[in-house]
């Protein structure tokens, strides 16, 4: 498993709608994750931003940050 601080950048998709909270799947792997805006519905991209304690912080993905996954 990797570390929390090298998953900034990397990208996943909602498993649970992220309202602001929610779960996402990274590497086959489900972390709790919070929105850094608005809802994010099931099955979107995500882009991992930051963290705080052990939830990632993520937003949408979209063509403004597309750095690819470590």
């Amino acid at each position: 498993m990797a570390g929390l601080t090298t998953m900034v950048g990397t990208k996943g998709k909602v498993v649970s709608p992220l309202a602001p909270e929610g779960i996402i799947k990274i590497r086959d792997e489900l972390w709790e994750a919070t929105s850094a805006g608005r809802r994010i519905d099931t099955g979107e991209e995500v882009i991992v931003v930051g963290q705080e304690g052990l939830k990632l912080v993520v937003r949408k993905n979209t063509v403004g940050n597309l750095k690819e996954s470590a």
